[in-house]
């Protein structure tokens, strides 16, 4: 199964090209990377057909064995553990269970919890899977992991076209892995594409310019030249327009350009 990122700063148009995607292409697994608040199930129009629930294990805490001694903190690989007063930061936490391995008082214990559920809509054209993650719950990052393998597990033989959010450990699991990936920027981004670059590891990379317009080709001109040294190709550009009716319909017409030269059909 091929695996296709797209990358965007909000506002940079990454979503309205995802959704110009969804209603041109068929045969695809649509997966949205934002498990906090995800965007995709406005945009797709299906059923909902699953809807599983996603559990992790979470480090217990027992003070009347803790001794304070602080390895938990030392160790945690995530940082989301306080040095002073030892607190557990729910949303940095990603359960791997490293503080309790390393507890000596054994004060530490891993509980599983549901923390949110992985979601299938399809159409009869498209799937799309999303995660719900529980308010305040910790496991963002293992829950876009666990997305991204149901998506492989519905049907290997299709293409995952995953829209990434932000730029923490949620992007890199999106990343992780993935065999191409398009940047969507606009001409007031700068280039957000050198802030994926450390995550992606595959071979393929494209670049989407938005915004277009008249007054920014030296700054359209910079981007596009880092882009290429960057190692990026150059995909295709929408013409700036306060309409949006108009934005929308120059990133439906681009669709057949991102299934011969990003998808290769």
């Amino acid at each position: 199964m091929m695996e296709v990122v797209l990358f965007g700063n909000p506002g940079s148009g990454k979503t309205e090209l995802m959704k110009a995607l969804i209603q041109g292409l068929e045969g695809v697994n649509f997966v949205d990377g934002n498990v906090d608040a995800p965007q995709l199930r406005d945009i797709f129009v299906g059923k909902e057909t699953k809807r599983d629930a996603f559990t992790i294990d979470a480090p217990f805490r027992n003070y009347m064995v803790c001794v304070s001694c602080g390895l938990c903190a030392k160790n945690c690989p995530f940082g989301a553990i306080d040095k002073v007063d030892l607190w557990i930061d729910p949303i940095e936490c990603e359960g791997c269970g490293v503080c309790a391995e390393h507890c000596p008082q054994k004060a530490l214990q891993m509980t599983n919890m549901q923390v949110g559920h992985v979601v299938h809509v399809e159409n009869g054209k498209n799937n799309l899977i999303y995660g719900e993650l529980m308010p305040g719950a910790i496991g963002g990052p293992l829950l876009v992991k666990s997305v991204r393998e149901k998506a492989k597990d519905i049907d290997t033989g299709r293409v995952s076209i995953i829209e990434a959010f932000g730029l923490g450990e949620m992007a890199v699991r999106a990343l992780d892995g993935a065999d191409r990936l398009v940047v969507v920027a606009s001409e007031r981004d700068g280039a957000p594409f050198e802030r994926v670059d450390s995550f992606f590891r595959g071979t393929h990379k494209f670049l989407v310019l938005n915004m277009a317009g008249s007054g920014h080709d030296e700054i359209r001109r910079k981007v596009v030249e880092r882009a290429k040294d960057a190692g990026y190709e150059f995909l295709f550009e929408v013409k700036e327009t306060a309409d949006p009716n108009e934005r929308n319909e120059a990133f439906k017409g681009l669709v057949g350009i991102f299934k011969e030269r990003v998808l290769n059909v």
